[in-house]
């Protein structure tokens, strides 16, 4: 959100001030024609006021995580991890693991139990952590990104949710989750891209390309590898 704030709006005069005020009732910001705005985005506040998490963070982050998924006694997703995972696996024998995030430690573990309980969360979910955009405070993706802007992901998640016949806080069996997930979800396109696949504005990306599309039908096809019920 930030970075396209800035990359979009160059000062705020126009936004936060008129060229005229022709009524008392809509007044002016007093620093609209300061310049602060400007030399806000000259001197990158916006970086100091929201650092992003430096490797060294997301290394110690992501040894913790994978220790802490190894010993679960169960998994916490966030419902759009549920079709990430079918995104993830696009229907390989032996998916590897990757750099951005723990969708393959999460997807390791539920192969080797398959019928391991499944947390449904809104926040704190097991994938997350070392995502660049994840907020250590709130637990959850808040920054924007590709796909990762809170309002946009719960639309989405919801949808799931509603496809599913769940919500926030039940917990269910891996193989019975993705057995529910499959059987309801056929495309990116009915979750991911709004049922059309056009992006409607700026702010709500589309996540269903013809490529995820494919990755997700794979990984689908394949029940992610494991026995579903």
């Amino acid at each position: 959100m930030f970075n396209r704030l800035i990359n979009t709006v160059k000062e705020s005069d126009n936004i936060c001030g008129f060229a005229e005020n022709r009524s008392s009732r809509w007044q002016e910001c007093p620093n609209a024609h300061s310049g602060n705005y400007a030399r806000g985005i000259k001197n990158k506040v916006l970086e100091k006021l929201f650092p992003p998490r430096s490797k060294e963070q997301i290394a110690s982050a992501r040894k913790k995580a994978i220790k802490e998924i190894a010993e679960a006694e169960e998994i916490r997703l966030i419902p759009m991890h549920f079709m990430c995972l079918a995104c993830f696996h696009k229907g390989r024998k032996e998916p590897e693991p990757i750099e951005a995030d723990l969708l393959f430690e999460v997807w390791d573990k539920i192969r080797r139990q398959p019928d391991i309980p499944v947390r449904i969360v809104r926040k704190n979910c097991m994938v997350c952590s070392t995502c660049r955009l994840f907020d250590t405070k709130r637990k959850m993706c808040v920054r924007g990104g590709k796909i990762g802007a809170e309002l946009r992901q719960l639309h989405k998640e919801l949808h799931v949710l509603q496809r599913t016949g769940l919500k926030f806080g039940d917990i269910i069996p891996a193989n019975e989750l993705f057995s529910r997930v499959f059987k309801e979800i056929a495309s990116t396109y009915e979750i991911c891209a709004y049922g059309s696949g056009q992006k409607t504005a700026p702010e709500w990306h589309v996540c269903g390309t013809p490529e995820n599309e494919e990755y997700y039908r794979s990984g689908r096809s394949a029940g992610i590898g494991i026995k579903l019920t």
